[in-house]
């Protein structure tokens, strides 16, 4: 994986000219210019650019989001269906794989579950601005952490709008549509106002606000082979250019068909990433099951949830099975895991309500005693030299 080799040689850069206060105020002025990893995690790195701390923080992260998990599950459900999530979360192979690795993907995943915590909290007052303008201020923090961010960003603000609509008690749709908006512009604002450092600097450096180097590529067959693939897609030309050229010597078809065939493919990996290591492709097993029982879980959850979560994995499948012939792997929809996976273990209670004459209590002790021993077992001989 060359992700964390990245991280530690931009950090340690960012820490000989000055550490996170510099990167800051390079950010402002325009005179940093690294766009593909982006300076949440460099900027913490930069601290410590050593191995050991890069995968402290994603250890951390990982802790950290297991415990959020139960304590929210426990608040809204109860301990025991708490209890099953975090089980099928703490042995999941993505979630434990990111959770071990230098990279941003485990502080991102940490981020976004609050975001999905607040998003879901029971607080005395749901439709709080206050609320949604840290959702934004959190949804920054994500876009600070990695580039497809926006994204979650999307999700969110269709959930809020929804959410919005359909709960303001008025009988004016002009009134019910301006309230709607104002929470919209609330998370904007929070959004804004923790992403603003990189939103400049993008402007100053490339004159386009949610710049990244990758984005050229979604106009390309094939990653560049080579040591410098980003030297060579800048010898093609601007990426105006290399858009130009894609759209002319690509047909209608030609577009549809990858569109198609990317999609399917960043389903399966999808539905796969939800599968316990150390299993490889036979994950998709449970993932079905799992995916099943979290659906059915959310339909008993809020509209926000429903409507956010409906986004964030369509808009994932078609961005990032466009983005196939490039790049493919469970990272890019990683940061759904805790919530998907939370789901599940509240579905499972409910189906062990047909679990007579066993009390749910003592299936959930066997499950979890079962599962985690079998997997304990099964790492270890994958492990085993």
């Amino acid at each position: 994986h060359s992700d964390p080799a990245a991280f530690l040689r931009f950090a340690e850069e960012v820490r000989s000219f000055g550490g996170p206060v510099q990167l800051a105020k390079q950010l402002y002025t325009g005179q940093y210019f690294q766009a593909n990893q982006h300076p949440l995690l460099i900027g913490i790195l930069s601290l410590n650019p050593t191995l050991t701390f890069a995968k402290s923080i994603s250890l951390f992260a990982g802790f950290a989001t297991l415990l959020l998990v139960l304590l929210h599950i426990t608040k809204k459900h109860g301990v025991w269906p708490a209890t099953l999530g975090l089980t099928l979360l703490s042995t999941n192979s993505t979630f434990v794989y990111f959770a071990s690795l230098a990279t941003c993907e485990s502080l991102l995943i940490l981020i976004m579950t609050s975001v999905w915590v607040l998003l879901d909290w029971r607080s005395s007052n749901p439709l709080s601005m206050r609320r949604w303008f840290f959702i934004g201020a959190l949804l920054g923090l994500a876009y600070l952490a990695k580039g497809t961010a926006p994204i979650f960003l999307a999700g969110v603000v269709a959930g809020c709008f929804t959410t919005r609509w359909t709960t303001v008690k008025s009988d004016s749709h002009k009134q019910r549509l301006i309230s709607s908006l104002m929470a919209v512009l609330v998370i904007c604002a929070g959004w804004v106002v923790v992403a603003h450092p990189l939103l400049i600097r993008n402007i100053k450096v490339y004159g386009e606000p949610l710049y990244s180097a990758n984005q050229t590529f979604f106009y390309m067959d094939s990653f560049p082979s080579g040591a410098d693939p980003f030297g060579q897609v800048a010898a093609l030309g601007t990426p105006e250019e290399i858009r130009a050229d894609y759209l002319a010597t690509h047909s209608l078809a030609d577009m549809t068909n990858r569109g198609a065939t990317g999609m399917g493919w960043q389903s399966f990996i999808f539905i796969r990433s939800l599968g316990p290591t150390p299993l490889d492709d036979s994950r998709v097993l449970f993932g079905i099951i799992f995916l099943l029982l979290a659906s059915l879980s959310l339909l008993h959850e809020s509209t926000a949830i429903k409507t956010t979560l409906a986004i964030w994995i369509a808009l994932s499948l078609l961005l990032f099975g466009w983005y196939i012939p490039i790049a493919a792997g469970p990272r890019f929809m990683a940061p759904l895991l805790p919530l998907l996976l939370a789901l599940t273990g509240v579905g499972m209670w409910r189906v062990m309500s047909y679990a007579q004459p066993w009390p749910r209590t003592t299936v959930v002790l066997v499950f979890g005693v079962t599962w985690n021993a079998v997997w304990l077992a099964w790492s270890t001989i994958a492990i085993w030299p």
